[in-house]
């Protein structure tokens, strides 16, 4: 196979096959669903209206804690690459919170904040020093001599900033965003889990363990992967146009 969707096609149909062979082996699907089991689950939860509302949900959650991250991160990362002394400033606050164990985050902040909103507060706070580190080392890998061309012509600061440096932080841009929401979808459904959120999927998935229902846990993560490739592959077509519309205008 030539071209890479084919290929993409090809290693997701082996794993279905190699999925319905192990549960056939198995023989029990309170062990372990067939695939066709879990696909009907998953198109019956498209009749249901708690899949819309507890879909809504974390994905609201989700896409908030990304933006906070990023803009936060964003801004200091651009401030320590201006001034070496904010990044001194910083260092030791970062190598905190990347040392801090997600699951440290996820039982303090449920213990000091309401269960609604501690979903936000935890992916914020694993988000936040990732997508700085990320839009740091990216600053700081910019050619000297693009530097130096604008001090011998300068230009306006949209100027500078759309058609310099956005071209240039682009693959870090793409890769934070898309490797944000992400972790923040993950990091979310395990917070909603163990806080017993009113609304999300993680209430969900775990109401169906609690029915021993694996069967729906795994339809539950199911649309999890469709939703995530769906918004990794919006995230990265919206930042193509942006660097490409504003490269033109």
């Amino acid at each position: 196979m030539k071209s890479r969707k084919g290929r993409i096609l090809f290693s997701a149909a082996c794993l279905l096959v190699l999925w319905q062979l192990l549960a056939s082996w198995i023989g029990y699907s309170f062990i372990l669903p067939p695939p066709l089991q879990v696909m009907g689950m998953m198109l019956d939860l498209l009749g249901q209206r708690v899949f819309y509302e507890a879909l809504l949900a974390t994905v609201a959650r989700s896409i908030l804690a990304l933006i906070l991250a990023f803009v936060s991160a964003a801004l200091l990362a651009w401030l320590s690459w201006k001034k070496q002394v904010f990044a001194d400033l910083f260092a030791p606050l970062f190598m905190i919170m990347r040392s801090v164990p997600n699951i440290s985050y996820i039982l303090l902040i449920l213990y000091w904040f309401s269960r609604d909103i501690s979903s936000v507060l935890i992916s914020f706070l694993i988000l936040f020093p990732i997508i700085y580190q990320n839009l740091l080392e990216a600053w700081r890998d910019i050619d000297r001599e693009y530097l130096n061309v604008l001090r011998i012509y300068p230009r306006s600061i949209g100027f500078v900033f759309f058609h310099v440096y956005l071209p240039l932080l682009r693959p870090a841009i793409t890769a934070s965003l898309c490797t944000g929401i992400a972790m923040a979808f993950k990091v979310g459904v395990m917070s909603e889990i163990l806080g017993q959120v009113s609304f999300g999927v993680g209430r969900q998935m775990q109401l169906a363990r609690l029915n021993f229902d694996l069967g729906l846990v795994m339809a539950w993560t199911g649309w999890i992967i469709i939703v995530l490739a769906v918004c990794d592959r919006l995230m990265k077509r919206a930042v193509r146009w942006l660097c490409m519309n504003r490269q033109e205008g």
